[in-house]
């Protein structure tokens, strides 16, 4: 879908030198193997996220469990990312900047409020 939408608006998986993950779920990060494939120049692109993100996300439906984490890459895909992890603001890029971690007490949704997905 990331690169289906990045085709339809003209854009060059080549010319984004940055990508930001709010955070490690799948809706947020299954895009971005597609998005590896796509790059054809030898520099890697920079990836800024939350060290969390790459932590183990799972769903739980009967005695079924699925992820919904980040995904696995192959050696190969690893090596087109450039990981930059902070828990605290960053300045991505001028006058542009993550929030940094939001404490659990501070978010709208509450930990255990979905109860079919947590963290192994």
């Amino acid at each position: 879908m990331l690169t289906h939408n990045m085709d339809t608006l003209g854009i060059k998986a080549d010319k984004i030198d940055k990508v930001v993950l709010s955070h490690g779920h799948r809706d947020h990060t299954g895009g971005l193997q597609a998005f590896l494939e796509a790059r054809t120049v030898t520099k890697p692109v920079q990836i800024v996220a939350h060290p969390n993100a790459f932590e183990p996300k799972l769903a739980k439906k009967l005695f079924l469990r699925f992820s919904m984490g980040f995904p696995k890459f192959s050696r190969d895909l690893t090596g087109k990312m450039d990981l930059h992890l902070f828990k605290d603001s960053v300045e991505v890029l001028p006058n542009l900047a993550t929030t940094g971690e939001i404490p659990v007490a501070q978010r709208p949704e509450k930990p255990g409020i979905a109860k079919n997905a947590f963290q192994s």
